[in-house]
Parts: C-alpha cells; sequence; structure tokens
C-alpha cells in the first residue's frame, strides 16, 4: 500500500507541474499568436480533482493535515491516543460512508454512460472515479491509524500501571 500511496503522491506532482506548463503554454500562445488553447482550463479542472485525492491518503499517512494539536499536548499521552483512535475512527467511518456512497455514483453514472457538456466531452464516471477510489484508500489509512493508536493507549496504560505498581 505505501508504493500506491508513493505513486499517487508523485502522480500528482506530475499533474502540478503539467498544469503550470500547460497554463503557461496556453498563456503565451493566447498572448503571441492570438489561438488559445481551449483544452487546458477544462483539463486544469479535472487535474485538480484528482490531484486532491491522489495525494489525500499520502497526507494522511504522513500526518501532515492541519490540526489543533496545542489543545491535544495539554493531555497525559494515554488521553491523547484515545483522542487520537477517536478522531480517526470518525474519519474511516466518514470515508468509508464516501467511498460505498460514490461508487454507488459511479456505477450509476457508467450504466447512463454520461459524458461531460463540454470540449472534451468526457466520461462522468471516469472523471468522478478518483473519489471514492481516494476515500476507499482514505478508509484502509484510517484503519492502520486506528491500530497504531489504539496500540499507543495500551502502551501508555503499561507505562501508567507500571509507575503506579511501584
Amino acid at each position: 500500500m505505501d508504493r500506491l500511496i508513493d505513486w499517487m503522491k508523485n502522480t500528482a506532482l506530475l499533474l502540478i507541474v503539467f498544469i503550470a506548463f500547460a497554463v503557461v503554454a496556453e498563456i503565451l500562445l493566447l498572448y503571441f499568436l492570438k489561438r488559445p488553447v481551449h483544452w487546458v482550463s477544462e483539463l486544469t479542472e479535472y487535474a485538480l480533482v484528482y490531484i486532491t485525492f491522489l495525494s489525500a491518503v499520502w497526507i494522511l499517512k504522513e500526518d501532515g493535515h492541519v490540526r489543533v494539536d496545542f489543545l491535544l499536548k495539554l493531555f497525559p499521552p494515554k488521553v491523547q491516543a484515545l483522542l487520537e483512535v477517536f478522531v480517526s475512527f470518525i474519519g474511516l467511518l466518514v470515508s468509508g460512508i464516501i467511498c460505498t456512497f460514490g461508487f454507488l455514483v459511479i456505477q450509476d453514472l457508467s450504466k447512463k454512460g454520461l459524458h461531460t457538456e463540454t470540449i472534451l466531452a468526457v466520461p462522468k464516471a471516469a472523471l468522478y472515479a478518483i473519489i471514492p477510489f481516494g476515500f476507499f484508500l482514505l478508509f484502509l489509512q484510517f484503519v492502520k491509524r486506528v491500530w497504531y493508536w489504539v496500540q499507543k493507549w495500551k502502551e501508555s496504560v503499561e507505562k501508567e500501571k507500571q509507575f503506579t505498581d511501584m
């Protein structure tokens, strides 16, 4: 799973580089040749959705999401671990629900064969498929986090017990 997450992160980085070059190229073509590339903004919009869901699980794995940890640090390690278990479990539930309904939506879009009403006419199922896939991987990463923090909680309980037994 770590290799998949790294591959997704690198793909997101490549998409960011592609967007940067494509937008610069579009501006130069429009400014100098008066010939805009109409598909660049559309592709950029799609790439931004993919970047979000390709990189979200890597950010979670690296514990890089924004958090209010100055409050968390006020509590003893046992309580900190318990709060982390709770927060990770909520993330697990939310990710699982969005993943489930996302797959149902993708299935429905595939059956209907709907396409975007734009220049590229991208199949909507292919465009939105990254969302349930990304949430599925977030779900798995939250499972790992719950397991990790439960173990940390057990360790802190054991340390506390050893300390009080002395």
